[in-house]
């Protein structure tokens, strides 16, 4: 008995180091193994030590803001250099020719003088404005018959014109206008009279023509009718005594304008 004791003393003492040794390796490493230093020294592995707060913990991202429209662009007209406009030119220049009947108004040069002609050749300046002005050369030729004249003797005159115009429109195809101004007319006869003549051989007069009328423009090309009175001044034939050397007159132009 005693000695079945002993075995069982030897046999114990030879099994629990060997027990214990492979314990200790298999026994798995917690973290309640002790205390655990955090941060852990240089060459330590820090998984023992908890996280940072908010570490494990994806930052959220901010909330995308809806995009903003951009600001309507602003129209602005381009240069004048770059602008592609059409410029209409006006017409500030004509220059017309023409010609017409005309007689004198007095008595007794009516009766002695036949319808005559007119001619004509006139400078209009602004002729789309309210206010045109117009240069002239005029002439005139009559048959006339009287005491100390031939029958065949004819009263020619030939002057310078100058007036105003004031027009009734300036953007219209037509224009209504009347004008007034200033001339200068030298008669002369074709035939020499006697002493005992009713005209003298020559005469200078001082006309005031006034008169209305109607143009129009088509093209570059312009036409106009007018009628007229003259009023004369001085000269050895303009008289109390009917011999009046005052003038109606009718006539028509054409032309170009620039």
């Amino acid at each position: 008995m005693i000695k079945l004791k002993h075995q069982l003393v030897v046999a114990l003492l030879f099994v629990l180091p060997m027990t214990s040794g492979a314990y200790a390796q298999q026994a798995p490493t917690t973290d309640d193994s002790g205390p655990v230093t955090c941060p852990p020294p240089p060459g330590e592995s820090n998984e023992a030590c908890p996280s940072p707060e908010g570490s494990q913990t994806a930052q959220a991202e901010p909330e995308p803001q809806p995009a903003t429209p951009p600001p309507p662009a602003q129209y602005s007209a381009p240069p004048p250099h770059y602008m592609e406009t059409e410029q209409y030119h006006i017409p500030w220049l004509a220059m017309t020719i023409g010609g017409g009947v005309d007689d004198f108004a007095g008595d007794t040069l009516r009766h002695s003088t036949q319808l005559g002609g007119s001619w004509n050749a006139r400078l209009t300046i602004g002729q789309h404005n309210i206010l045109a002005g117009e240069v002239s050369y005029i002439g005139s030729a009559q048959n006339i018959n009287g005491l100390g004249i031939g029958t065949r003797s004819t009263i020619v005159g030939n002057g310078v014109q100058g007036d105003l115009r004031l027009n009734g429109t300036i953007n219209s195809m037509f224009q209504p206008f009347i004008y007034g101004g200033a001339a200068w007319r030298h008669y002369s006869t074709t035939e020499t009279p006697n002493a005992f003549a009713d005209l003298a051989t020559t005469d200078d007069v001082f006309e005031v023509p006034v008169g209305a009328g109607i143009a129009t423009y088509f093209d570059g090309l312009t036409i106009d009718v007018r009628g007229e009175y003259r009023f004369a001044f001085g000269g050895n034939s303009n008289d109390n005594n009917g011999n009046s050397l005052d003038r109606w007159g009718a006539t028509g132009n054409f032309g170009f304008e620039f």
